[in-house]
């Protein structure tokens, strides 16, 4: 990955370019600044920040003095994920854990001006519940970064309980995330450790329910009207 990414910075600078444009520079791209660059501008870069944030508080090891590319790495070479059995099938992701790692952080599920993608987040306006965080937070728990009890733990329940599975982030998220898929297979692991709830077992089984009304003698219609206002809370 460094090799590359020196390799394609110099290639870059032989023809003229830029680079960063729309993104600048930041963390990705600061490292290489330097031997872009030339050292001579980069201290300019680096007094002028010093003059203005001479305590380095505003957005530190950004484009000056970044840490090295190898660094702060999501996946590094010791990155795995535990092995779980599957419901669904994830072939054509390549497992699961691939599916959940399509998220690659850019935010979009975080807008609020128009699309479908998050509702949730549109409500709450908390990071938890865009796709970016439950995806975050199912990487976590797979990745060994959280206890891997957590996976079906209460709190991985409270991230995602509120993905209503409208799967606007199956076409509307830039990497097509499809958290809707994402949390029923999440749910079946959280349902086997914790048992699935009355509430839901009474709506799984509801189409097949006998209707119509027990005055007309079709038997059934008060014990399914009274499931469903039990369901409906």
């Amino acid at each position: 990955m460094h090799d590359i990414a020196v390799g394609s910075m110099e290639l870059v600078k032989k023809y003229g370019g830029v680079l960063a444009s729309e993104h600048g520079d930041g963390i990705v791209r600061g490292a290489l600044n330097e031997a872009f660059l030339g050292p001579e501008l980069c201290d300019v870069y680096r007094r002028l920040k010093q003059i203005f944030d001479p305590d380095g508080l505003l957005n530190p090891g950004k484009i000056i003095d970044t840490p090295p590319l190898t660094e702060n790495l999501r996946m590094g070479p010791t990155y795995h994920t535990i092995e779980l059995i599957e419901e669904l099938d994830w072939s054509e992701e390549e497992g699961f854990a691939r599916a959940v790692e399509q998220c690659n952080g850019n935010g979009a599920c975080r807008k609020l001006e128009s699309g479908v993608m998050c509702p949730s987040y549109m409500v709450t306006r908390d990071e938890r519940h865009t796709t970016r965080g439950r995806a975050n937070a199912l990487r976590s728990v797979m990745s060994g970064a959280l206890p891997v009890e957590e996976l079906t733990g209460e709190a991985l329940y409270e991230v995602m309980d509120l993905c209503v599975q409208c799967k606007g982030c199956k076409t509307e998220c830039p990497s097509n995330v499809d958290m809707a898929r994402i949390k029923a297979e999440w749910l079946a692991k959280y349902w086997e450790a914790n048992g699935v709830p009355l509430r839901v077992r009474l709506f799984a089984h509801q189409p097949g329910w006998p209707g119509g009304s027990g005055a007309a003698g079709r038997p059934g219609w008060p014990t399914s009207a009274c499931a469903t206002r039990l369901c409906a809370g």
